[in-house]
């Protein structure tokens, strides 16, 4: 049986052998990118390994945060990683549906910052392993119930980000703007100049940006090298740069 390794990052170590989805460029660009003006308290909605909510523990030493995580290894696993962590007296996570997260608050609690790397598969082949499928597909979360729980959650001035491909990102702003959240910022990743976008990862805010700020980012350069953006965006968190 093969040996799953912890992710050893410059300041924390992230255990994942019990959780379905392991850390993955998606999960670090969100944790590097995600971001707004010294937000108070943060919340993950989908925590996994909680790479991406150690990330922002890290670069916001005054914050509080928050994680849900319905599958029950990956929450085991969160929890012990943030028990480990140099963050652990401001991290929590919680073993509870997204939904019914927002129900017990009843508007007692708002967020700076909510970040998601949501499941998107719909209608998809699905895998053999409970933990995976609800890890990739959104029958247990869909859009709409997502971005319900947003609305309800988010500070007035608050911004959310999401990383998908494409086609679903689109998907949830038409769910997001229904409820009166819309892009304001833009971050095109592709995997090297010449290929098409395979994520964009959107902040999302309360009212409508009359041109929201766009940019694009290369994974790798044309020779197969990190990008020097990419690479000096996470070259306070990953060991090889």
């Amino acid at each position: 049986m093969k040996t799953i390794r912890p992710f050893t990052f410059k300041q924390f170590i992230v255990k994942q052998d019990q959780c379905a989805l392991k850390v993955n460029t998606d999960a670090v660009l969100l944790g590097a990118l995600a971001e707004t003006v010294q937000p108070e308290d943060i919340l993950d909605i989908g925590a996994g390994t909680g790479v991406i909510s150690l990330m922002l523990a890290q670069r916001y030493p005054y914050s509080n945060l928050s994680s849900v995580e319905i599958e029950y290894k990956a929450f085991l696993q969160a929890k012990d990683n943030f028990e480990n962590s140099p963050w652990s007296d401001r991290m929590q996570v919680f073993h509870i549906p997204f939904q019914e997260y927002v129900n017990s608050l009843n508007g007692s609690k708002k967020y700076d910052l909510i970040v998601s790397n949501p499941p998107y598969y719909h209608n998809h082949l699905k895998s053999l392993t409970l933990e995976k499928n609800i890890a990739l597909h959104s029958d247990l979360l869909t859009f709409e119930e997502l971005s319900v729980g947003i609305a309800e959650l988010l500070s007035p001035q608050g911004k959310f980000y999401a990383i998908l491909p494409p086609v679903q990102m689109k998907r949830l702003e038409i769910c997001l703007s229904k409820q009166g959240l819309y892009p304001h910022e833009i971050v095109e990743v592709k995997d090297r100049p010449a290929t098409k976008p395979i994520r964009l990862i959107t902040s999302f805010a309360f009212g409508a940006s009359t041109s929201p700020y766009h940019v694009k980012m290369n994974i790798k350069d044309d020779n197969g090298n990190y990008a020097e953006t990419y690479a000096s965006l996470l070259q306070d968190f990953l060991i090889i740069f």
